[in-house]
């Protein structure tokens, strides 16, 4: 009796424990299908902006093509290049699995100039804005610094924040896009430190 009780304590240990393993695998697997599904549609939304570009583009171009100036053209065919790289590297984002499994991005973080990244969000947003006679107009400090970022990174957010304020102005409205620097001095051993504001008014 003694020798089956124990077996018995065995086997029911033996259960709980695979039953802890089974549910620590089930929390894992829906935490890993909730980061793919965020993944997707997060990516999903963005890979509508170049999208939209370029076939808007391409349709004026379309359009212009016996009337329009060359210089015109010519940049309708730079903002569908622009907005197929920018499709591109989407794109690479989605392939690339571990991204999916590890339900996180890697930062690569390089300095680049503010103001630029701006200016490129906004021309491609420049074909809704006219399909919608929006006016873009943009003001910029003088003197912008440079920053360090990881450049899709922040063209996403530059992209969610712009782009909603164009799909969400009625039409004939006017949206400014804002940047402002501030300096704040850390230390009196420390150079000062820049900071950005970036302020969208529609």
């Amino acid at each position: 009796a003694l020798e089956l009780r124990q077996h018995r304590d065995h086997l029911s240990e033996m259960i709980e424990e695979r039953t802890h393993d089974l549910l620590l695998a089930k929390l894992a697997a829906e935490k890993a299908n909730k980061s793919k599904s965020e993944f997707l549609t997060n990516m999903s939304h963005e890979l509508r902006t170049p999208l939209h570009a370029m076939l808007a583009f391409s349709g004026f171009g379309i359009q212009k093509i016996n009337a329009g100036s060359r210089e015109k053209l010519g940049q309708y065919f730079l903002h569908i290049k622009e907005s197929a790289e920018r499709l591109t590297h989407l794109v690479n984002d989605l392939l690339d699995l571990s991204k999916l499994e590890a339900g996180k991005i890697i930062l690569a973080p390089v300095t680049s100039n503010l103001c630029d990244l701006v200016m490129q969000v906004i021309g491609e947003f420049g074909a809704l804005a006219t399909q919608k006679h929006i006016e873009l107009h943009d003001d910029f400090d003088a003197d912008m610094a440079l920053i360090t970022c990881d450049i899709e990174r922040i063209h996403q957010v530059l992209t969610n924040i712009i782009g909603n304020a164009i799909k969400f102005s009625p039409e004939n409205a006017r949206v400014s896009i804002c940047l402002r620097t501030q300096s704040q001095e850390i230390s009196a051993n420390l150079p000062l430190h820049q900071s950005f504001e970036l302020h969208i008014i529609d």
